[in-house]
C-alpha cells in the first residue's frame, strides 16, 4: 500500500523493469548513446582533472577507439586520489559524500560522489535488486555494514526505498540473538548483506534459536562458496541465493543478476559502464568465452572520473543471445580477482577448489585462509580454518583437512612430492581468530608472505 503525503514534495518513485529502458535498446542504439556519453566524459576529464590532461582533444568517432585512451591501473588510482594525491579529482569543491573502500583488497581508498551521482547509483542498484527477485511487500533486513565512510549500507538503503518493501536497517548486529529477534518479530523474508555477516549470525545463534523462513538472500562482496551456501540454506529454510549486484566504491554498480543468471553471471549495467575484457598480458580484446582483465569506464561520475580502469577482476563474455528475461544488456561471468588466485611453478589455486577441501571435516566453520610463505628457495602452503563456536581446536582432525587439500589438488601433491613445494600443512584456529576487515568482516583469502 502506497502512502501519499499531501502538500509535501518527495523524490520517491517506484523503480521496476519498465524503468530500465536502456536494457531494451538495440546494439546500434546502445553504441551510439555510449559514444556520445563517452565523449562528454573525456572532455570533462581532460578539462578538469590533471591526470587526464593528455587525453585526445578530438572526439572519438567509434567506441573501438576507446583503446586509444590509457589504462588507469589500480595503483595509479590509489596514488592520485586522496589522501595520497588529487590528480584524478576533477571537482575538488563538490558537495555530497566522502567515502572509503573496505580495505579487504589493500589499503582503504577514498572516493567522492555528489548527491545526484549517489541518487542515480541507488536507482541502478534498485534495478538490479528488482531483476534479482525482490518484490513489493517483501520485508528486507539490510545487513550491510554501516559507518566508517563505508557506502554499501546507505546505497542499498536508498535502493530499497524505490522497491515498495519494508526495510529493517539491522547493519552489523551486536549479537546473532538480537538479529534473529528483529527478523522474527517483523517476519523478514529477504536478507541483504555480506556473506560473512549473514554466516556469522547463522553460526553464533544460541542453541535452540528460531530462524525465520527466508525466501531470498542477496549478497555482495565475496562470492558464497559451497560450505557457507549449505549452512545458510539449512538454517534459513532453503532460500534462493543471488547477488545483490557487482559494484565497487570506485565505479558504482557494474552488473546485476536477473532470475535467469547462473552463479557469477551478470548483466552489464551498461547505461553507466563501458566494459572491455582484455588479455591478461596485452591491451587486446579477449575472444568471447576467454577470461581476461576487466577494464571499466564509468560514464556517470564527474568528481573523480574513471576512464579505462583496471579494477583487478577477471571475467569473460558469455553467450550474446537475448537473455530469457528479455533484457538486451550484454552478459559477463565474473571469474575472480587477479589477487584471489595462488600461482606457483605449475600450480594455480582458486577459491572454489580450496572450499571443497573443507567438506566432511567435522567441527570447522566455512571460513578459510590460505597462507603462502618461503622456506629457503621453496614455497610453503598453510591452509587455515576456524572451529565452529564452542568446539575445541584439538577436536578437529587437521590431518583429514590436509589430506582433503592434497586430494583436491593433484598438482599440489605432485609439486610437494617433486620438491617444488617445501611443505603443505593445515592449521586450525579457534572460532573468530582469523583476522577480518574491521569494516566488512571479510577475511583475506590468500595471504602471500613469500619473499619477492
Amino acid at each position: 500500500m502506497k502512502t501519499i503525503i499531501e502538500g509535501y514534495e518527495s523524490p520517491w518513485r517506484r523503480v521496476g523493469p519498465a524503468e530500465n529502458r536502456f536494457a531494451q535498446l538495440t546494439d546500434s542504439e546502445r553504441r551510439s548513446w555510449l559514444l556520445e556519453r563517452l565523449n562528454i566524459l573525456v572532455r570533462h576529464a581532460r578539462s578538469h582533472a590533471e591526470y587526464y590532461r593528455e587525453l585526445p582533444a578530438q572526439d572519438l568517432t567509434d567506441l573501438e577507439q576507446i583503446r586509444q585512451l590509457p589504462i588507469l591501473e589500480n595503483a595509479a588510482y590509489r596514488k592520485h586520489t586522496p589522501p595520497n594525491g588529487t590528480q584524478l579529482v576533477a571537482v575538488p569543491e563538490a558537495y555530497g559524500l566522502a567515502l572509503a573502500s573496505g580495505g579487504t583488497t589493500g589499503e582503504p581508498r577514498s572516493c567522492y560522489r555528489t548527491s545526484e551521482e549517489q541518487h542515480v547509483i541507488a536507482t541502478r542498484l534498485a534495478w538490479g535488486l528488482d531483476a534479482a527477485g525482490i518484490r513489493p511487500g517483501d520485508v528486507v533486513a539490510n545487513m550491510m555494514p554501516p559507518g566508517n565512510l563505508w557506502v554499501p549500507f546507505i546505497s542499498f538503503l536508498g535502493a530499497l526505498e524505490h522497491l515498495e518493501v519494508r526495510v529493517l536497517p539491522i547493519g552489523r548486529a551486536y549479537s546473532a540473538e538480537a538479529a534473529l529477534k528483529w527478523m522474527n518479530r517483523y517476519k523478514v523474508n529477504v536478507l541483504l548483506g555480506y556473506p560473512a555477516e549473514i554466516v556469522r549470525v547463522a553460526l553464533e545463534a544460541p542453541e535452540g534459536s528460531t530462524f525465520p523462513k527466508i525466501r531470498l538472500i542477496a549478497t555482495s562482496g565475496t562470492p558464497v562458496y559451497e560450505g557457507p551456501k549449505k549452512l545458510l540454506e539449512d538454517k534459513f529454510g532453503g532460500p534462493r541465493l543471488v547477488s545483490a549486484g557487482y559494484a565497487s566504491n570506485d565505479t558504482g554498480p557494474m552488473g546485476y543478476q536477473c532470475e535467469h543468471c547462473a552463479t557469477g553471471v551478470f548483466h552489464l549495467q551498461d547505461d553507466l559502464q563501458i566494459l572491455e575484457i582484455l588479455e591478461v598480458d596485452a591491451d587486446e580484446p579477449c575472444p568471447k568465452g576467454k577470461p581476461g582483465r576487466m577494464i571499466f569506464t564509468q560514464l556517470l561520475l564527474r568528481v573523480v572520473p574513471v576512464i579505462r580502469y583496471a579494477i583487478g577482476d577477471i571475467g569473460k563474455w558469455v553467450d550474446e543471445d537475448v537473455c530469457p528475461c528479455g533484457r538486451r544488456s550484454p552478459r559477463f561471468e565474473l571469474c575472480g580477482r587477479t589477487d584471489d588466485m595462488l600461482v606457483g611453478e605449475a600450480l594455480q589455486l582458486l577459491p572454489e577448489t580450496l572450499d571443497k577441501a573443507l567438506h566432511g571435516v567435522a567441527g570447522i566453520g566455512p571460513d578459510w585462509q590460505l597462507r603462502t610463505f618461503s622456506e629457503g628457495v621453496r614455497d610453503c602452503i598453510e591452509l587455515r580454518v576456524e572451529t565452529l563456536p564452542n568446539v575445541e581446536v584439538e577436536a578437529v582432525d587437521a590431518k583429514q583437512l590436509r589430506d582433503n587439500l592434497l586430494g583436491q589438488n593433484l598438482d599440489m601433491q605432485s609439486d610437494l612430492e617433486g620438491g617444488l613445494l617445501g611443505s603443505v600443512e593445515a592449521r586450525v584456529f579457534p572460532y573468530g581468530a582469523l583476522p577480518r576487515s574491521p569494516r566488512t568482516g571479510k577475511i583475506t583469502l590468500f595471504l602471500d608472505e613469500r619473499k619477492k
